[in-house]
């Protein structure tokens, strides 16, 4: 199976800021969001040539994340991290409320419910985006994913999502706290893969994806137009997680696992538990070396033209 070489090492993003950090988990850990010029974003399109601009430490791999393994719904030991090997990294743009993702995986099984789940808490209000004891079933409703938001995100031609849960057409994004629908298209989520391999057939697979999320402060799952979107500022520190999940085997009790910067599984319902990230500001040498070089900068967005 082909593997994504990493040189980052776990101080690399841990050291990336020496400022202090806020409780979040992990303790003591500030990683870093790169900055794109509103005018030189990547063109998603499934080739992550764009992304090659971004130095090693903007990156999550296999080789930087902890994992959880489990068989069935019992926590075990043992997953063979070989089988396994993946990056993924996010940016934004200054007073925008996109996020743009590159995500690379390459895996020795496809199995319909490996997914990326992104998490985002954009105004870093930490906290439950889930129910809370006492809620009314309206107010249990309004608070999932009001102020943080979880995803899944296939990249599977519509799989998961077309066989699981019975969607015409399939999809691609899916969050699950809610029964929102009208978030995973344009003007809020886009995106653009490849593939190397026949998703769900239990076969090694290759993929390469790139996409778009919106963050919110304020999400309504009733109401688009009520919800409120979070400007992205350069400087401010943002909630943040990403479990990879992996199933190495088609029966109900094989193993699989979550990979992720944190063994806590609260992050999934809390905010609080989510990791430190800052937008940092724009790398103007690195920008200007791309189009220099005719890089990405003068090639790819010839054709976005």
């Amino acid at each position: 199976m082909k593997k994504i070489l990493s040189a980052i090492g776990a101080c690399a993003l841990i050291c990336a800021l020496s400022n202090p950090v806020a409780a979040h988990d992990p303790p003591d850990y500030r990683g870093i969001i790169w900055q794109w010029p509103a005018n030189k974003l990547p063109v998603l399109d499934g080739n992550l040539s764009d992304w090659d601009i971004v130095p090693e430490e903007f990156w999550q791999t296999h080789e930087t994340n902890n994992v959880d393994s489990y068989v069935g719904d019992g926590q075990v030991s043992g997953l063979d991290p070989s089988s396994l090997s993946f990056r993924w990294m996010t940016s934004f743009v200054q007073g925008s409320s996109k996020t743009y993702w590159a995500y690379e995986r390459f895996d020795d099984y496809w199995h319909q419910s490996d997914s990326f789940e992104p998490i985002i808490d954009a105004d870093h209000s930490g906290g439950s985006y889930w129910q809370v004891e006492g809620m009314s079933d309206e107010e249990a409703a309004r608070n999932r994913s009001r102020h943080a938001q979880i995803y899944h995100v296939f990249i599977d031609d519509g799989l998961f999502m077309g066989n699981a849960l019975g969607l015409e057409g399939g999809g691609w994004i899916w969050m699950w706290m809610t029964s929102a629908d009208w978030y995973g298209e344009l003007p809020y989520t886009d995106r653009a893969y490849t593939i190397n391999g026949t998703p769900g057939n239990g076969e090694e697979f290759n993929v390469a994806a790139e996409f778009m999320i919106t963050a919110w402060d304020d999400f309504n799952f009733q109401d688009p137009g009520g919800s409120v979107e979070h400007e992205m500022v350069e400087g401010e520190v943002i909630g943040l997680s990403v479990n990879v999940w992996d199933h190495d085997g088609a029966d109900p009790g094989t193993t699989h696992g979550r990979w992720s910067l944190s063994t806590v599984g609260e992050s999934n319902v809390n905010a609080d538990f989510l990791a430190d990230y800052v937008l940092v500001g724009i790398d103007e040498d690195l920008m200007a070396t791309a189009i220099e070089e005719n890089s990405w900068g003068n090639v790819k967005a010839s054709f976005a033209k």
